[in-house]
């Protein structure tokens, strides 16, 4: 079995300590994400498969630094911790044979991330 997330969201606020050009912040909020699932099970008489996608729902929450570069211009560097909760799959490969798989797998993803960003007066 493989699963990737294939996009994600998030909705996020940001509290923070701002001093002379630059702002320390915490952030959090909500997320989103598409994951594809692939199936294989690989049998002497040949290989079944199947797949599946989803969108899934949790939470997001992390820290970062953003400062002044110059004029308009600021720059960012972020963490990010993303919970999708728990995601439970049910393969049934042969049914007339009784073949049943059941996975259950945590969604989580930490990201790092840099930023530019302009400001418009």
């Amino acid at each position: 079995m493989s699963q990737k997330l294939e996009w994600f969201a998030t909705a996020r606020g940001r509290l923070g300590w701002a001093n002379d050009g630059y702002l320390l912040y915490v952030t959090g909020g909500g997320a989103w994400g598409g994951i594809d699932e692939n199936q294989t099970l690989f049998l002497p008489a040949g290989t079944l498969g199947g797949s599946s996608s989803t969108t899934k729902s949790g939470w997001t929450v992390g820290g970062g630094i953003e400062a002044r570069l110059w004029g308009n211009w600021t720059g960012k560097f972020e963490y990010l911790h993303m919970d999708l909760g728990n995601m439970t799959s049910v393969f049934v490969p042969d049914p007339v044979a009784g073949i049943t798989i059941v996975t259950t797998s945590h969604i989580q993803n930490d990201l790092i991330r840099a930023g530019l960003n302009y400001k418009f007066n």
